[in-house]
């Protein structure tokens, strides 16, 4: 054949084949931007050429569902241990956190609410355990809580019903604490404890836990119907399990007995902020309108935030209160606090060689007519009795002015509690800071001539970490080289 016949040939199906080409390319850009119309990609992109717009519109993606989530800034768990003889505050307290102004968007509160049978019939006298999701802006003159009922399928809570909890189970902390995380992500994590508390106590089965009459607490979320408490020990084995690795940014006890170094020590891994009270609170405890009005008016606040707005609104509720008292504390310093602490303690002991000096030192830190050193107890037969640690210490340190060899010690430990304890305050005027252990009351209001074996190094196993490590303050089985061990169980020949 002619060559003119093949070039014809070659140019009609190259033609045909751009016709195929252009028919080819015309079907897919149909199906993409087809694909954009139903939300691949957006609006806005329409414009841009096909790979950036598909790129762009993945991106805008991310970005939108990002944003549900990090907009909400704060996840609170207020755990309400009401099973006793609170049950008329938690409503009260209830009824004041609905009626702040919190936005509930940005910040999610969620209150674990356990009732009695026994002391208060509001709201229609539900009783057992319901959880909330806040809501705010309360105009509502009843007593009737507004919230949103939540369903949580491991703890068997349906809303519209009330399932009976054992609070002082560390598995419904830990279920409840997972329950909030999963289903309500935010940048920060904050858990209030509420109820009764008494600082170190890991259970003493001679005393009866639920003696409330009495004073004679040994934990934490005392649960009349199920006569049961929590130790401490179970309170950081339900927060380590339900936070699953991660920290709290905010950690606060509403609760007597809060600011021990004891459960600072304890909890220490838990939380990088948190707040509680050395010795007594009122049945009201916090403020909760006032608390999320004033949280509310900052700007993305962190832990930190969070806990000295709580100090700031404590001190306008206890002003005038008799021997109230609010601590802050910054949990990765209390490493070194503890060991400053128990350092200081044990130089202090060395100091102890007669029965003369002994008794001097009894009379400086717990006589009722010294008022210098700040003491905390209830006041009752079996109730503690804890001494603030700053006051301790001063009173000590102008004991022993004279020996030159306790001043690196007392400035080891002033540096580690200035680091530790960020904020604090007294309705007394006194420094602050944290409370620790000293001794029981017997009959009488004195005080009794032994510790609790869990108290005592080595006498029990499953100690806290503050007795089983201490060396310089607590009594050890070992013998009676420490701080308490000289001033209650050494016999001096003098």
């Amino acid at each position: 054949m002619p060559f003119s016949f093949y070039q014809e040939e070659f140019i009609k199906r190259k033609k045909n084949f751009s016709i195929f080409i252009f028919v080819l390319f015309s079907v897919f850009a149909l199906f993409v931007f087809s694909a954009c119309d139903m939300g691949f990609i957006t609006s806005k992109t329409i414009n841009l050429t096909l790979d950036d717009a598909c790129v762009k519109g993945r991106e805008n993606e991310e970005v939108e569902e990002d944003s549900l989530e990090a907009k909400r800034l704060w996840s609170i768990l207020v755990y309400m241990s009401a099973d006793n003889n609170l049950e008329a505050a938690a409503i009260e307290d209830m009824l004041e956190m609905e009626s702040s102004n919190l936005n509930t968007d940005v910040y999610s509160v969620f209150v674990l609410m356990d009732r009695s049978p026994s002391y208060d019939t509001s709201d229609s006298n539900w009783t057992g355990g319901k959880l909330f999701k806040l809501k705010t802006g309360r105009t509502e003159e009843s007593k009737k809580i507004v919230s949103e009922e939540l369903e949580c399928k491991d703890l068997n809570l349906k809303p519209g019903e009330s399932t009976e909890l054992d609070m002082a189970s560390s598995y419904v902390l830990s279920n409840c604490l997972e329950y909030v995380k999963k289903e309500y992500p935010a940048e920060n994590y904050g858990l209030v404890m509420w109820g009764h508390g008494t600082g170190w106590r890991s259970g003493e089965s001679e005393i009866d836990c639920l003696d409330f009459e009495a004073g004679a607490y040994k934990g934490f979320a005392f649960d009349e119907s199920s006569g049961s408490y929590m130790s401490l020990g179970q309170v950081r084995e339900g927060l380590e399990r339900g936070l699953g690795g991660d920290k709290l940014a905010f950690l606060g006890f509403d609760t007597c007995f809060g600011a021990c170094v004891e459960l600072m020590y304890e909890l220490r891994n838990c939380s990088t902020y948190a707040v509680g009270s050395e010795g007594l609170l009122m049945a009201s405890g916090w403020n909760y309108t006032s608390l999320f009005n004033a949280f509310n008016s900052v700007q993305s606040p962190g832990g930190r935030d969070l806990s000295l707005i709580t100090l700031n609104e404590f001190k306008k509720w206890y002003e005038s209160g008799n021997g109230a008292s609010f601590t802050v504390v910054k949990m990765d310093s209390m490493e070194d606090y503890f060991s400053s602490f128990d350092n200081l303690m044990g130089a202090f002991a060395e100091e102890v060689t007669s029965r003369g000096i002994r008794d001097e030192i009894m009379g400086i830190l717990y006589s009722d007519n010294n008022c210098e050193t700040e003491k905390y107890t209830y006041g009752s037969m079996n109730s503690d009795v804890y001494l603030d640690v700053s006051s301790m210490v001063e009173q000590l340190s102008v004991y022993f002015t004279s020996s030159e060899k306790l001043e690196e010690f007392e400035n080891n430990f002033e540096a580690a509690a200035g680091k530790t304890v960020i904020g604090s305050w007294t309705s007394t005027g006194a420094k602050g800071g944290l409370s620790v252990f000293f001794s029981p009351l017997s009959e009488g209001g004195l005080l009794s001539v032994s510790h609790p074996d869990k108290y005592i190094n080595g006498k029990t196993v499953q100690q806290i970490d503050f007795v089983s490590q201490s060396q310089g303050y607590v009594p050890r089985i070992q013998n009676n080289d420490s701080f308490l061990g000289k001033l209650f169980y050494e016999s001096f020949i003098d």
